[in-house]
């Protein structure tokens, strides 16, 4: 998934619904914009405010939250890569 993560209103909802697609030992991975691009180029006005930008932590959290494992985030220049596995 690539830069629609920003957009869901139940991002919760949304990762639970990969993980239940995916098959045991499914990938996910999720690339989103970070906080500290809000009101850049990368994530302009109006746009930003019709997204939602998530802290490393708070992606991390929701894809625990969503029974998903091995999560991780990478962050480099204002995109976050989240990875996980469903168990």
């Amino acid at each position: 998934m690539s830069v629609v993560f920003f957009f869901f209103a139940r991002p919760d909802a949304v990762l639970e619904e990969c993980r239940r697609v995916l098959r045991p030992k499914g990938r996910l991975a999720v690339h989103t914009t970070s906080p500290e691009l809000r009101g850049t180029p990368a994530a302009p006005e109006p746009v930003a405010t019709r997204g939602h930008f998530y802290t490393d932590e708070e992606l991390r959290g929701l894809a625990t939250r969503a029974h998903l494992v091995g999560v991780a985030v990478a962050h480099e220049r204002g995109g976050q890569l989240l990875t996980a596995v469903r168990g």
